[in-house]
């Protein structure tokens, strides 16, 4: 526990100090000391309530700062602790979660202030610095996810990139699970290069505050096929995303889809992570020769937290099955 060297004066059992009555009636409360003998009970009684306050702020900035209040005549540290103090004792009166992450680059991520400045961190409301914090994808690994946490670092804040999951404080923080001095501010996957990427068709950085509605999409025109049993038409259509555990992602599979015999039927689907995500959308051909006809297909769930797959499934009667102009396949999520 930290040490407090303010103490009361005069606070023991019997003290010679003047009563609260007569203290609030002695003139010299408002007018000061005038020359002459000093009556000892009426200064002891200044000194004390002087003393008490110091010693209640004293007590108040090693009580939540976790520093010691030292009276060594200088003003700098205690003014210093007295606002760490300040901020520990009513982080929520300051904001929390006041910044976003982005990936600026292909090996580095900035957490940057966001509507403020504050985040809380192991119970203390800490400031994000105005040009933010960053952090390189040096030692990570290829196709893995990882939760992005804030930490101090002596007086520095510092992000932390780790595959341990999070967990719910008891203060309400998201926090690494197993050290409250680790605060969660995002997820980043890794490509396959051990890389930072957030482009149309992986959207590799999801922040935990102000989230963003986010949407990764691949133009099907021209995509045909001609399995006539269910499976995936192209892994050039997968659409990586990450999600949070508490947010609904949504997919849209349209445009225009034809089979070039006469009487043979496609089908569409959308997948998630290997599994039918919505309904299909299926029609058969009116002749021999190819006419494109319109196919939509939509789903709305909870996607699993972390990297989620999504895809194009489908199969044709007989023949070969393409998608005309404008067809297309998006995913949209927060994040």
């Amino acid at each position: 526990m930290a040490a407090n060297d303010f103490l009361v004066f005069g606070g023991g059992a019997g003290s010679n100090v003047l009563s609260q009555g007569a203290w609030a009636a002695l003139a010299a409360r408002t007018a000061g000391f005038s020359s002459g003998v000093a009556q000892s009970a009426q200064l002891n009684k200044a000194w004390r309530q002087s003393s008490i306050m110091a010693a209640v702020l004293a007590q108040f900035i090693a009580d939540n700062s976790g520093q010691d209040a030292v009276d060594d005549g200088t003003i700098a540290a205690l003014l210093a602790n007295l606002g760490l103090a300040l901020r520990t004792f009513a982080p929520s009166n300051l904001g929390h979660g006041q910044c976003r992450l982005s990936v600026a680059s292909s090996t580095s991520l900035v957490l940057s202030p966001y509507n403020g400045n504050n985040l809380i961190i192991n119970g203390v409301s800490r400031q994000i610095p105005a040009g933010g914090i960053s952090i390189t994808n040096a030692g990570l690994t290829a196709n893995t996810v990882y939760r992005v946490y804030a930490f101090m670092n002596g007086a520095n804040m510092a992000l932390e990139l780790s595959t341990t999951a999070r967990a719910t404080h008891t203060n309400g923080v998201e926090i690494k699970n197993g050290d409250a001095s680790r605060t969660l501010v995002g997820m980043i996957a890794t490509n396959a290069s051990s890389q930072f990427q957030n482009t149309f068709d992986f959207s590799g950085c999801a922040n935990w505050f102000n989230r963003r509605r986010v949407y990764t999409s691949f133009n099907t025109t021209g995509l045909s096929f001609t399995n006539t049993t269910v499976a995936e038409l192209s892994s050039l259509a997968r659409l990586r995303f990450l999600s949070w555990g508490d947010a609904a992602s949504s997919c849209i599979l349209s445009g225009y889809g034809s089979v070039n015999v006469s009487g043979g039927t496609i089908s569409l689907q959308a997948y998630l992570n290997g599994a039918p995500w919505g309904g299909q959308s299926q029609f058969a051909a009116a002749g021999v020769t190819p006419t494109y006809a319109p196919v939509s297909s939509g789903a709305a769930s909870v996607a699993s937290e972390g990297l989620n797959t999504a895809t194009v499934y489908g199969y044709v009667s007989g023949g070969t099955g393409s998608l005309g102009a404008g067809s297309n396949f998006s995913v949209t999520t927060d994040i």
